[in-house]
């Protein structure tokens, strides 16, 4: 009975580290995917970090690593799943200047009395025309800017992204903000610098999508804010396409939505999360088009 017990424990023990050398792998394999960049980010603090961090961890996990030093921080990150653009611009629209993207004014006057910070340049938005593309790339410029006209289509845009990814945790207080802010976003937008295609496209659509923006803001009811949602992402479809934004965005659907009707998205990801299920159907969907 000894031996018995004695050969198969030993057995045992092969099989578990043998499991644990293939597994290594893996893991490792899973570690060097991890991208680490160094940024500078205004207004780091023990305060501000975790507001900085809620901005990011919708993107796929990534973190924020900051020891003290004055104004440098870490992102990590998959690269797979997200970018350093993208989480930058997360902690912009949060409020904080970085080194990619300066903060709108309006996420800087949000922030907390105590979370604000000296600011070096305000931020401004500007049109760069390329002959080669056929709408103007809409950014945030670093460095000082004066006189120059915004592209808010890009921020209408950017706070749509953060309603979904409301959405997506579940947050109905997080998605009825950023519908705030996004309504703000449609009434700033002036057609002056706009192509006339650009322009004609989003004078057909605004009526229509701030009428829907709106009656999401009042809403404070999760399931109620997601079937508003739906109606609003198609006209966000012909926004984006006329708005040329500055990165690919995913055109998604889930056919489970809407009573088993279906129902479409934006995202700024390829990897699906979806706003109408979060937690409960996380991953259901496929991307449909890709928007560049």
């Amino acid at each position: 009975m000894y031996y018995f017990f004695l050969r198969y424990s030993v057995v045992g023990v092969a099989f578990v580290f043998a499991a644990f050398l293939l597994w290594l792998p893996s893991m490792s394999s899973a570690q060097n995917k991890l991208s680490t960049d160094t940024v500078s980010i205004s207004g780091l603090s023990e305060a501000s970090k975790p507001v900085m961090q809620k901005a990011i961890s919708m993107h796929s996990g990534a973190q924020l690593n900051w020891s003290g030093g004055q104004g440098k921080a870490q992102l990590v990150y998959d690269g797979r799943k997200t970018s350093r653009s993208t989480l930058l611009k997360s902690i912009a629209l949060a409020g904080f200047d970085n080194s990619d993207y300066l903060a709108p004014d309006e996420a800087y006057q949000n922030l907390p009395a105590a979370l604000r910070y000296e600011r070096v340049r305000k931020a401004k938005w500007a049109i760069i025309t390329n002959p080669l593309i056929k709408t103007p790339q809409a950014v945030i410029l670093t460095g000082t800017t004066n006189n120059l006209e915004g592209a808010p289509l890009d921020k209408v845009i950017d706070f749509y992204l953060k309603m979904k990814d409301a959405l997506v945790s579940t947050d109905s207080k997080a998605a009825s903000k950023a519908g705030a802010e996004m309504l703000s976003s449609i009434k700033a937008v002036k057609v002056n610098n706009m192509p006339v295609n650009m322009a004609n496209d989003w004078n057909n659509n605004r009526q229509q999508l701030e009428s829907a923006v709106q009656n999401l803001t009042k809403e404070v009811n999760t399931d109620a804010q997601r079937q508003l949602f739906m109606s609003l992402s198609p006209i966000m479809l012909k926004i984006a396409k006329a708005a040329g934004y500055q990165e690919p965005l995913y055109y998604q659907f889930c056919p489970m939505a809407n009573n088993g009707k279906g129902a479409n998205w934006i995202s700024q990801f390829a990897e699906i999360k979806n706003p109408y299920y979060g937690s409960m159907m996380l991953n259901c969907g496929q991307t449909v088009e890709t928007i560049k």
